[in-house]
């Protein structure tokens, strides 16, 4: 009984940690639509772009897929109910081999290095795009 209320509260606070995220996410969209601004994002060194946002959700969404698909095999026995659990889990993984490829080849690609003034009043970012450098 413990067991099952611990998980349950886990998942609670995972569905709100997902949710807070998405809101997080669809702000940095709709700036970004508005302004037309780069949204560059420094977090100890570590330079994460609004594409970098998306995929953290998108990960966020493969992980609450996979919870669902998980559930769903134990509840039902039938082939077919089966069938279309494996179909699911070849398309999820399929596409998350495609995002992770797209999202990758961006990273690799485009580098963000930032330059701020003695006064520390200013702040430059240059952005450098190598391909097969």
């Amino acid at each position: 009984m413990e067991k099952e209320k611990y998980n349950k509260i886990k998942t609670y606070i995972l569905l709100v940690i997902t949710l807070i995220w998405l809101a997080f996410s669809m702000i940095l969209l709709l700036i970004k639509s508005r302004t037309g601004y780069r949204i560059l994002i420094d977090l100890c060194g570590l330079q994460l772009r609004q594409g970098g946002v998306l995929f953290i959700l998108l990960l966020m969404v493969a992980a609450w897929l996979i919870f669902f698909l998980k559930i769903f095999w134990k509840k039902y026995s039938s082939k077919f109910a089966r069938v279309f659990v494996v179909i699911g889990w070849i398309i999820l993984i399929l596409g998350f081999l495609f995002g992770s490829l797209i999202f990758l080849g961006d990273y690799l690609v485009n580098s963000y290095y930032t330059f701020i003034s003695p006064d520390r009043k200013h702040t430059l970012v240059v952005r450098e795009a190598s391909f097969l450098l």
